[in-house]
This record gives C-alpha cells, structure tokens and sequence, in this order.
C-alpha cells in the first residue's frame, strides 16, 4: 500500500484508518500488508508503478503441468522469475522427489483513495468475487525490423494471438541477456523466414516474447529459450506442447511442426 512521502500525519491516520481490516485479513487469510512510499524498478516489475496505490500478490499452490516423457531440457538460462523455479528446487533438495506441486502468482493492481472500505473491497473482488482484472506486465512496442520474421508478441496480446484456435503458434521465449537466445535467436528467424515462404498458405505462426519486458504466464517456462508450440484448438495454456533439446535446427523443428500442427495435413517438410 503505497503512503505519502513526506506527511507523518497524513501516514498514521491511513495506519490508524487500516488496523483493524489489517488484523483480519492476516489472522484470516494469512496476508502480510507492507506499506511504502519507495519508487523503484523491482517494484515496478510486480505493478507497483508511481500511478498505483495498492497491489495484492496471491501466491497459489497449483499441480505441476505434464511435461512429456523422454522431453530434455534444452541448454538455457534460468528464469528466475517464474516463483515456481525456487519452490520447485527447494522441494527437490528437502525432499530427493520430483515435486507435483508448483508456485504461482496472481498480481493485482489498485488506483485510486486508500482506506479500510477501500481495502475490503479490493480484496473481496480479487480473492472472493473474482471479478477483478489480473495484472500482467506487458510491453508497449512490437516494432521490428525488416529482416525479422517473427512475430513479436506481449503478454496482453498472448490469449488473443497464441490461443487463437485457429492458428497453430510456436512461441520463443526469451531474452536479451540471455546467452544460449542470443546465439538461437539467428536459427528461429530462419525457421520464421522458412514459414513463411513454404507455408505461407497455412495457418501458422512463428512469434516472439521477450521475457525482460513481459510476464510469463506458462509456469513451464523455468528457463531461456524455451519454445511451445500451441497447436490450432488449443484452448488452454498448459496444453502447449514443450519442444526439447532434440528440436534446436531448423529442420528439427519444421519436422516438429509437420508432426503436430493442426492446420497441415501431414504435410511433407520442405529440406533446407
């Protein structure tokens, strides 16, 4: 919750105003309320912006997503971002066991006057009523140049673009910084540019997230590059199928999109 900088008064009548809605909800819902009038970029990363004065962070316990059998983890960069990773890697060490379960989290953003009702409310439409709009961090620009051939996509355009059941859609994610996508970044615009001259009559695409500027909301994503391909009808995330690190040239993946894209027929893969 965010308080003014510079006014003690103003700040202990805001903590007066919230004690006791503060009380319930952490003796109730096992909440921590932090308040704070800091500015900063880590802050910013979870939507707590200069424009916001509130963000709810619900963290939930979900079953792991099936990953495929034999799948091998391509060579990558972790993403420490994805609060399932330390969850995961914390039960794997307490335990020796593969866990079942992960970590996910569900931001919420609030803009407007601060005090009790105002909290109760904000809680009850994001936790209870489920009525509130989820918070992603989403980049603005999806500009290009010439010579690249994917799609560049965000996180408030995936459900649009990447679940669209009428398109098969392979996504990269990504980063700048990351070593083993700057080196495979050159390979996926040669897919990109290969789909669409021997496939440009077919319904498929070859897209980008950069995972500096966007959220990942595929709890799969525990590390850089990743790549899914969300076939044509796929009307859930986690129904995505993982490519590994046996799909890493072009034709390896072109063959993979031949086996599982719905919008060919088993179409014969043109060789490179």
């Amino acid at each position: 919750i965010r308080i003014p900088e510079d006014d003690a008064d103003a700040v202990q009548k805001l903590k007066e105003d919230l004690i006791e809605t503060a009380r319930d909800l952490r003796a109730g819902k096992g909440y921590f309320i932090v308040l704070t009038s800091a500015n900063n970029p880590q802050l910013e990363r979870i939507g707590f912006s200069a424009d916001v004065d509130m963000v709810l962070v619900e963290k939930r316990i979900e079953a792991m997503p099936k990953i495929p059998s034999g799948y091998k983890p391509p060579q990558s960069d972790p993403n420490r971002a994805n609060p399932g990773s330390y969850f995961e890697k914390q039960y794997r060490e307490g335990t020796g066991r593969e866990p079942k379960e992960t970590l996910r989290e569900y931001r919420y953003v609030y803009k407007g006057d601060v005090n009790a009702d105002t909290l109760k409310n904000f809680v009850k439409e994001t936790l209870d009523d489920k009525t509130y709009e989820r918070y992603l961090r989403s980049a603005d620009n999806t500009e290009k140049a010439d010579d690249i051939y994917y799609d560049i996509i965000t996180a408030k355009s995936f459900n649009d673009v990447v679940l669209d059941k009428n398109y098969d859609v392979l996504v990269l994610y990504c980063t700048q910084w990351g070593r083993y996508c700057q080196g495979f970044a050159e390979d996926y615009n040669k897919l990109a540019k290969h789909v669409s001259e021997y496939y440009k009559d077919k319904s498929i695409k070859i897209t980008y997230l950069d995972c500096d500027e966007n959220d990942v909301d595929d709890i799969r994503v525990n590390a850089f590059p990743t790549m899914i391909l969300y076939p044509g009808g796929t009307n859930k995330m986690s129904k995505g199928i993982l490519l590994s690190q046996d799909q890493r040239t072009v034709d390896d993946i072109v063959d993979f999109i031949d086996e599982f894209a719905t919008s060919l027929d088993g179409g014969v893969k043109d060789e490179l």
